[in-house]
């Protein structure tokens, strides 16, 4: 359901869980550290004098926000997880737990206390494939509601995964301020770009009028000038992504170490940036080329 990639092995099955299995799933991390990096599959790994046996060995994995322990995290951390051992598993270890625990009476000490508890100590993500899934299992949650609480009327809601982030206020709500102030500069940077452009091009006139006399069609001037307005839109990404990387570079000087980790340069993105550069500059010299391909020859060589 989360696409875990796999070095070695792979995780446990229902029947696993059901029986409490001694099993475990590693980082490649904790792999290198204790086994050497080898395939560990099958070997025996002990923890609070307890003996697991690793069915699978975890590959590069280690998602920003961490959506799976936002109450311990809040959504980053530096390092992922290196130990995964089934729910049951560790219930039956009687193992420490972390995270949200919110009860209307202190219950027992420990795993057993919390089973018999009436507390809310569980969150867990469910795989619903499509909208009847969905419905379904919201009649489920509804029915359980009223069964176990049923002088409250039931309130029951369904996050995907990115709508649980933004329910939790992961990210800042300042960044989506910061896309909109992005946005606008570059629409500003696009009205500038367009009105030197065209300054530039009919400043020229008398050039494009003496080409236009020597025979140039109109579609020549087109492929001229929209080519220079490409040309300086490439320069600039060019130069934007430079002074990106010396951004990313310093990002550690002002960000906390956890989110400044989270920056990096994508090669992917970074191609996107040039493209995108190109084509705002393309979309800025339009309206300029239109106006110097509309030069009247006549004028100009009368005026010169």
């Amino acid at each position: 359901m989360v696409d875990v990639p796999f070095k070695y092995g792979s995780g446990w099955n229902a029947v696993d869980d059901e029986h409490r299995a001694q099993i475990a799933v590693i980082s490649s991390k904790l792999n290198a550290k204790v086994f050497d990096g080898a395939n560990s599959v099958g070997k025996t790994l002990n923890i609070d004098g307890r003996d697991y046996r690793v069915v699978g060995v975890i590959g590069d994995w280690n998602p920003q926000p961490v959506y799976y322990d936002i109450v311990n995290t809040g959504g980053f951390t530096d390092d992922g997880e290196d130990l995964f051992l089934p729910f049951t598993t560790a219930i039956a270890a009687s193992m420490p737990n972390d995270g949200s625990t919110n009860c209307q009476t202190v219950p027992e000490a420990g795993f057993e206390g919390l089973q018999r508890s009436s507390c809310v100590w569980i969150a867990y993500m469910v795989q619903l494939d499509d909208a009847a899934a969905a419905d379904a299992y919201r009649n489920y949650l509804e029915g359980f509601a009223r069964t176990r609480y049923p002088s409250w009327a039931p309130k029951v809601g369904l996050r995907n995964l990115m709508g649980w982030l933004d329910h939790e206020h992961v990210v800042p709500s300042d960044t989506k301020v910061s896309l909109l102030i992005a946005l606008g500069l570059l629409v500003v940077c696009l009205v500038n770009t367009a009105g030197l452009l065209l300054a530039k091009f009919l400043r020229r006139s008398s050039e494009i009028g003496v080409r236009r006399a020597l025979g140039a069609p109109r579609m020549a001037i087109y492929a001229q000038f929209l080519t220079e307005g490409a040309v300086i839109g490439l320069a600039g990404g060019v130069l934007g992504v430079s002074l990106t990387g010396i951004g990313v570079a310093s990002v550690e000087l002002v960000l906390p170490r956890d989110i400044a980790k989270l920056a990096h340069l994508d090669v992917s993105l970074l191609a996107t940036t040039l493209a995108v550069s190109v084509l705002a500059s393309l979309l800025a010299a339009l309206y300029p080329t239109f106006r110097a391909a509309r030069v009247v020859p006549a004028w100009q060589l009368k005026s010169n």
